[in-house]
């Protein structure tokens, strides 16, 4: 158990402007992505299917995993070292 806390992890960010489902799933292909981690809005069911849904899509598309973050849920916070 211990050794898989000492394992090293390699995390890439990138931005890409572009189509968003497209490019993010290009990049994880292009780079051996092993995990996607998006945030989602948490729309209805019918605000999906009118407005469509970037996560949703790359979920489907995506050739690894990916953890979809709802930011109401789990409140995404600036590293404080970062932040100036």
């Amino acid at each position: 158990m211990e050794a898989a806390l000492t394992r090293s992890l390699t995390v890439v960010r990138a931005v890409i402007v572009g189509q968003p489902v497209r490019d993010i799933i290009d990049c994880a292909k292009t780079h051996a992505i092993d995990l996607i981690v998006i945030a989602t809005h948490g729309y209805t069911r019918l605000s999906r299917l009118l407005l469509g849904s970037v996560a949703e899509k790359i979920v489907r598309l995506a050739t690894c995993p990916v953890l979809t973050v709802h930011p109401q849920d789990h409140p995404f916070r600036m590293d404080e070292t970062r932040a100036t």
